[in-house]
């Protein structure tokens, strides 16, 4: 049964309905939409219930005036600390496109509403493959168009760059946004099998390890300690509100991709966020811990040897990495390491009672091979 939570002209919002929504859902689990907005395509009708199960506090389903489900809009991998989310809006493919637009357009400006006034959030960010045109459209004339960044969606046996929108509270309008006409993009045949990366990387300055206990005996822990707790440390490293402690710093340093080796010391780290395997795309920090081993070019080294063992060992095809507004010697290694910028998320990350901008840069296999 779907309730009227929230209601609109030609649809209205409801609570998941979990005896009729999950088999509709996975109906719509052949739908690309689904996948490239890093969501998992059920396999099953439980499979599928499951599935909507874990997303179901922060996902409404979408419903026409005539009570049936036209779609799912939500949100993920929120940060309630800076007010900001990614949304993702999905849309039951077998209606016409006339009722695909009308309906995903009310229905996801309505959802949006709801995330400012009920839910405090202020920046939000959606996301689509260049080649569909739908969802495209209903996030150009809902949100404001951020940039494209290279690949990063995977559709139909083909690898496609995907457009980014963003949204925040004081730039939110129920008449909806003003865009550019956005053309469909270019589909890339690129090896899908998963790549596997080295031990161990080797450059003139530094090296590149991957995670090991003994080498972690090996090194001052609470030197490590008392870097993750400086202040020039962790703001940038949007971790100012934690704090470090023996413990949770092996498991944080345990747990990152590779660390950044210097004469036997680790001096810092390159890490990959929110791997999406079916993608082949992912978030990238790092950070210099060891502030006397700044400005002698480590970390443009250090992100040269990780994209160069990322691509040519077809480990990800597309790599992500924002950095905050204030950050300026950070995003000039992202220059230097041929990370381009691709657009600017407004009001991103909140500290010290003020929102600031994060510059989103991206480099891919293809971007490397041009």
């Amino acid at each position: 049964m779907y309730y009227k939570k929230i209601e609109g002209k030609h649809v209205y919002l409801s609570p998941i309905d979990f005896k009729q929504d999950p088999e509709k859902y996975l109906n719509f689990g052949t739908n690309r939409q689904i996948r490239y907005q890093e969501l998992e395509a059920p396999t099953s009708i439980e499979d599928s219930r499951e599935k909507l199960e874990k997303i179901a506090e922060d996902t409404f389903s979408i419903v026409s005036k005539d009570n049936e489900l036209v779609g799912f809009c939500g949100i993920t991998r929120t940060i309630a600390f800076n007010q900001r989310t990614d949304a993702f809006l999905i849309i039951n493919p077998n209606l016409d496109i006339e009722k695909q637009l009308q309906y995903g357009e009310e229905g996801y400006l309505l959802f949006l509403k709801y995330c400012y006034e009920f839910l405090n959030l202020n920046s939000i960010i959606s996301k689509n493959a260049t080649q569909d045109e739908v969802l495209r459209e209903i996030y150009r004339q809902t949100m404001k168009y951020l940039g494209t960044a290279s690949l990063g969606s995977y559709v139909d046996g083909k690898y496609y760059d995907t457009d980014y929108f963003q949204l925040t509270k004081k730039t939110f309008s129920l008449t909806g946004q003003q865009n550019k006409i956005l053309l469909p993009g270019k589909g890339y045949e690129l090896d899908t099998k998963p790549g596997q990366l080295p031990t161990s990387l080797k450059g003139q300055k530094i090296e590149l390890l991957r995670p090991n206990e003994e080498i972690l005996k090996e090194n001052d822990l609470e030197k490590l300690v008392e870097y993750l707790n400086d202040y020039d440390i962790a703001v940038p490293l949007g971790e100012a509100k934690q704090n470090w402690f023996e413990k949770n710093t092996k498991e944080y340093l345990m747990g990152v991709t590779y660390w950044v080796m210097r004469d036997e010391r680790i001096i810092g780290f390159v890490n990959l966020l929110r791997e999406d395997t079916h993608n082949k795309v992912a978030d990238m920090e790092y950070a210099i811990l060891d502030k006397n081993e700044h400005n002698k070019g480590y970390a443009t080294e250090a992100l040269e040897l990780f994209q160069k063992a990322l691509f040519e060992s077809n480990y990800l095809n597309s790599l992500i990495s924002g950095v905050f507004d204030f950050n300026h010697a950070s995003q000039r290694v992202m220059q230097k390491a041929n990370m381009e910028l691709f657009g600017i998320r407004s009001d991103g990350y909140y500290m010290d009672g003020k929102f600031y901008d994060m510059f989103m840069n991206n480099n891919s296999t293809v971007k490397r091979h041009k």
